[in-house]
């Protein structure tokens, strides 16, 4: 501590709050201190590194100084001064971290597999704690990648809402609700049959479009000769590639993975 002198006594200036070497999730911290041997309202500036941040005025031996805005993320170091005087305070570097693990809203995947949700997403690895809530059920989550995640979700017992919460070391916490990316309770086979298709692969995805491309034909081709009334004639012709068309189908669904099960 830095001291001035005033009738023979000395005046010490001090931080108390926030302690050295804290890290603190409340952006909206308090600099609080003491002054000692200090007769009468005094005033107490207060720095960061070597810029005024603010001051307050105080008539007792404590005084206490609010920002009026959040000190930003990062590190910071405080000194106060008494105004006016060369009675200066030892420094305090504090740190503020507030920010809770960060999710990738983009990065989120639900693909349906046999039994299971298979469910990925990327996530920066400040984490320490990852779990997956799913309805009242919790499942906690273990990964060697931090930040690239998969985890199973059953199909069986889906709650009403899907969770994503992380926290970091110092207690922040990240909440996101999923529940979007999976198809509701009670919905038909049709709806996780669309989001398998959706998520399948590229392959998967030009099968089923050829499969759906050549089924339009085949209708066209059906509504025309119906028009010209000639529908009779090509009955045959319609039969065999109708029959080649649903083979096809069969052997382009049984192989795409998630689909028929």
């Amino acid at each position: 501590t830095v001291i001035g002198t005033e009738h023979g006594d000395i005046k010490s200036i001090m931080i108390t709050s926030p302690t050295q070497s804290l890290i603190s999730t409340d952006p909206g911290i308090n600099v609080k201190g003491e002054v000692a041997n200090s007769d009468g309202e005094y005033t107490v500036q207060v720095y960061d590194q070597s810029e005024v941040v603010g001051e307050t005025s105080s008539k007792s031996s404590n005084w206490e100084f609010e920002k009026g805005s959040d000190w930003s993320e990062g590190s910071h170091l405080l000194k106060a001064q008494i105004k006016g005087e060369s009675t200066v305070s030892e420094n305090v570097d504090f740190t503020v971290d507030s920010t809770p693990p960060q999710i990738s809203t983009s990065s989120i995947s639900v693909k349906l597999s046999e039994d299971v949700y298979v469910l990925s997403f990327k996530i920066d690895d400040t984490w320490t704690d990852l779990r997956i809530i799913n309805g009242s059920a919790t499942i906690p989550v273990t990964s060697e990648n931090k930040m690239e995640i998969i985890v199973e979700v059953p199909v069986k017992g889906l709650g009403n809402k899907v969770v994503i919460m992380a926290s970091d070391i110092q207690g922040n916490i990240a909440q996101l609700d999923i529940t979007e990316y999976f198809p509701e309770e009670g919905s038909s086979k049709g709806t996780s049959i669309f989001l398998s298709i959706t998520n399948a692969n590229v392959g998967d995805q030009i099968s089923i479009g050829i499969v759906s491309l050549i089924f339009v034909l085949l209708c066209i081709e059906i509504f025309v000769y119906w028009k010209k009334g000639k529908l009779k004639e090509i009955t045959g012709d319609l039969f065999t590639i109708g029959t080649w068309w649903l083979i096809l189908t069969i052997a382009i669904f049984n192989g795409f993975t998630g689909l028929i099960n």
